[in-house]
């Protein structure tokens, strides 16, 4: 925080993330202007759509490369990875929410692989306690 304040000449009021007119930043015109023309390179030239003009060779998206889908898709991948390798209370503190229940239920999505691990840990922690009956118990 402190680098982007001195990086404006250190103002003591207003937004952080400010425009050029020293307005906060429109994250909706940054991510037209800036994010989705970034993702859309030519996969044969590697050159962004806008620069690719007169090529030898049609454009092809590279597929290499992520789609966007917004800002929310974005901060509930954020929240996902926070909590999948820290817990929920560090993704709510990131994504500055006031209730971990809203980061829960809108920002952190069920990952097969975790809930797989989970599966095989509760299974492994289980086993010991399951309690052992013997054959005789078993066919009344």
């Amino acid at each position: 925080m402190q680098n982007l304040r001195q990086t404006d000449g250190n103002p003591e009021s207003g937004p952080i993330l400010r425009g050029p007119s020293g307005k906060p930043l429109d994250f909706h015109n940054v991510a037209y202007r800036i994010v989705v023309p970034t993702l859309q390179r030519c996969g044969v030239c590697r050159k962004l759509n806008d620069d690719h003009g007169e090529a030898d060779h049609v454009y092809k998206v590279d597929e290499s490369l992520p789609k966007w889908y917004g800002w929310y898709a974005l901060r509930r991948g954020v929240g996902t990875a926070v909590a999948d390798r820290s817990n929920s209370l560090a993704a709510k503190g990131l994504l500055r929410h006031s209730s971990v229940g809203t980061t829960e239920r809108h920002y952190i999505k069920d990952v097969r692989e975790s809930t797989l691990e989970a599966m095989k840990m509760l299974e492994t922690l289980c086993d010991p306690v399951q309690p052992r009956r013997d054959k005789a118990e078993l066919s009344d």
